[in-house]
């Protein structure tokens, strides 16, 4: 059920991985939020997850829908030395003021192509 942030820190803090098995997803709060914790990921290709665990170090990618895989990226994540900081540094990029920085030199950028642009 729902959790409040300081629920869900102290339980992803204290977690060795975060799974999440669905077939379909946008781009998966939960995933973040574990990333964000330094907690290595184990998740199907559904959504945005492929984006965020695109390395190795971040957590592993399996189909969805093979309980085999799942099970082997499981007992592989739990034998696996993990860098939670080098997992947590991974959504430093994705942080709402890094994103707002990149949004703003965009639109920089676009008014100093055309600079009879008015805002």
């Amino acid at each position: 059920g729902p959790r409040s942030p300081e629920d869900v820190s102290k339980w992803l803090n204290v977690a060795e991985l975060f799974i999440i098995a669905s077939e379909r997803e946008g781009c998966c709060n939960a995933v973040l939020e574990a990333l964000a914790s330094g907690v290595p990921v184990i998740c199907t290709p559904a959504g945005d997850n492929t984006y965020f665990v695109r390395h190795d170090d971040y957590g592993i990618v399996f189909p969805f829908g093979d309980p085999v895989a799942l099970e082997k990226s499981i007992d592989r994540a739990l034998r696996s030395p993990w860098d939670r900081s080098k997992i947590a540094a991974s959504m430093n990029e994705h942080s709402w003021g890094s994103v707002a920085e990149r949004g703003l030199a965009f639109m920089n950028s676009m008014l100093m192509r055309n600079e009879s642009v008015v805002l």
